[in-house]
């Protein structure tokens, strides 16, 4: 077994209309001293499972293949703040079932591998600022709702590649 491991997370992707759509919003009517999330790393977190060696890894794709969840949508718009962590992120109006069952289960997987065990309750979001401790960013203008169906869910590689932190898709898994 191979002691190199890959900080790995699964979440939801967005298209690259909807990442652009948000992140021309961010840009023209939000004012924060920290800066953005890059444009490319915008996506919903469903569960993070830490430093995964490579057994575990597969352990995970094997797990994520057997999963039948069923696709559904969320509509972006809200923005919210934590300011302990200072992360300013946008919210979806509601959550449907089929999200929460997905990510509970994925969350679940992660403690039974015990890669990692999140103590906090699942709060979907969309990060964009980390690190906003002193000042929560200005709000000028709301953001037009984003609609969008998830048809899939992701395994992510979070590493950097020239200095720069980077998600990278390691395998998508359809949702029916």
């Amino acid at each position: 077994m191979s002691d190199i491991t890959k900080r790995l997370f699964f979440g939801l992707a967005l298209d690259e209309h909807s990442k652009t759509h948000i992140y021309n919003w961010l840009t023209r009517d939000v004012k924060t001293y920290r800066p953005l999330i890059n444009k490319n790393n915008l996506h919903l977190t469903l569960a993070f499972l830490g430093n995964v060696n490579a057994n575990d890894e597969k352990r995970y794709i094997s797990y994520a293949e057997q999963i039948k969840a069923k696709s559904f949508a969320l509509s972006f718009g809200d923005t919210g703040y934590w300011q302990q962590t200072g992360i300013f992120y946008l919210r979806p109006s509601g959550i449907p079932k089929q999200l929460d069952m997905l990510a509970s289960s994925l969350r679940n997987k992660s403690h039974k591998l015990a890669t990692y065990h999140n103590p906090f309750a699942f709060n979907p979001h969309i990060t964009l600022v980390r690190g906003a401790k002193r000042q929560e960013p200005t709000v000028y203008n709301k953001m037009a709702p984003l609609n969008y169906k998830f048809k899939q869910f992701t395994l992510f590689h979070s590493t950097r590649i020239d200095n720069q932190l980077t998600y990278v898709p390691i395998q998508h898994f359809s949702l029916l």
